[in-house]
C-alpha cells in the first residue's frame, strides 16, 4: 500500500517537473524570439546607417537579459566596426561566449578583436574554437591561416588554406597562398599543381598567370615563364594598325 502511494506521488512529481520543464522551455523560446526580433530591428537600423540607434537598442536589450548573447555579439561587431569602446566590445564578447558557448561567431569576433590588438596567441585559440564548433567557417580558417603563415607554421597554414579553398574555391588569394605555403615547404611539384589548377579554373586572371610565371622564374624555367607572360600580353598577339591622320 505504501509502495502504491509512493508511486502515485512519484508520478505526480514527475508530471509537475515535466510541466516546469515545458514552462522553462517556453520561456527560453520566448526570450530567444524577443532577442531575435530586437536584433533584427537593430540590424535594420544599421542598414539605414543608424549605427548609434542600432547600438543603443542592442545595449538596452542586453542590459535586461544576462543571457542575451546574440545582442552582445552584434553590439560588439558594431563597436569593432567603428573602432570605439573596444574594451566594452571585448567584455560583451566574453559574456556572449559564456552565455552561448556553442556559438562560433562569438569566438570568431573575439579572435578578430584579439588579432587587431596584437594578441595573436589568443586570437589563434579563439579561431580554433570557432572552427571546432563549426568546421565550415571559411573566415575563421582564413584568419588562422594568416596567423600560421606569419609564424612560419607551414603545416597548420596549409591545413587552414586547404579548408578555405575546398569550401570557397573562388577565393583566389587564399589559393595562391596555399601554393606559396607548399613552395616554402619544399613541395615544388605540389605547388605547381595548385597554381596550374588555379590557372585552369581562371584562365583570364592576369594575377594567377603572373604568379605562375614568377614560380617558373624561381624554379629556373625561364622559357615557360616567358611563354606564359607572352600569352598574358595581347600586344604580343596582334599589332595595332597605325591610323592615318585625317585631312583637316
Amino acid at each position: 500500500m505504501e509502495r502504491g502511494l509512493w508511486n502515485v506521488e512519484q508520478r505526480a512529481i514527475a508530471w509537475y517537473c515535466n510541466d516546469m520543464k515545458v514552462a522553462v522551455l517556453l520561456a527560453l523560446l520566448g526570450s530567444a524570439a524577443d532577442e531575435t526580433a530586437q536584433v533584427r530591428s537593430a540590424l535594420a537600423l544599421e542598414d539605414k546607417g543608424n549605427d548609434v540607434q542600432a547600438l543603443a537598442l542592442l545595449d538596452q536589450y542586453a542590459a535586461t537579459d544576462p543571457q542575451a548573447a546574440l545582442a552582445r555579439i552584434e553590439a560588439s561587431r558594431i563597436r569593432m566596426k567603428s573602432g570605439q569602446e573596444l574594451d566594452r566590445a571585448q567584455a560583451d564578447l566574453v559574456a556572449a561566449r559564456n552565455a552561448a558557448p556553442d556559438n562560433p561567431r562569438a569566438d570568431y569576433l573575439f579572435g578578430e578583436l584579439m588579432q587587431e590588438r596584437g594578441n595573436l596567441a589568443e586570437a589563434a585559440r579563439s579561431f580554433e574554437r570557432a572552427v571546432a564548433i563549426r568546421i565550415d567557417y571559411p573566415e575563421a580558417h582564413e584568419r588562422l591561416a594568416a596567423i600560421y603563415f606569419d609564424q612560419g607554421d607551414w603545416t597548420k597554414a596549409e591545413a587552414s588554406y586547404r579548408a578555405v579553398a575546398s569550401r570557397r574555391p573562388e577565393r583566389t588569394p587564399d589559393r595562391l597562398q596555399l601554393a606559396l605555403v607548399l613552395e616554402k615547404e619544399g613541395r615544388l611539384t605540389d605547388a605547381e599543381t595548385e597554381l596550374k589548377r588555379l590557372h585552369a579554373d581562371q584562365p583570364g586572371s592576369v594575377l594567377v598567370a603572373r604568379r605562375l610565371a614568377e614560380f617558373y622564374d624561381r624554379t629556373n624555367r625561364p622559357k615557360l615563364a616567358a611563354k606564359l607572360r607572352q600569352s598574358m600580353d595581347p600586344g604580343d598577339q596582334r599589332k595595332l594598325r597605325t591610323l592615318k591622320r585625317s585631312p583637316r
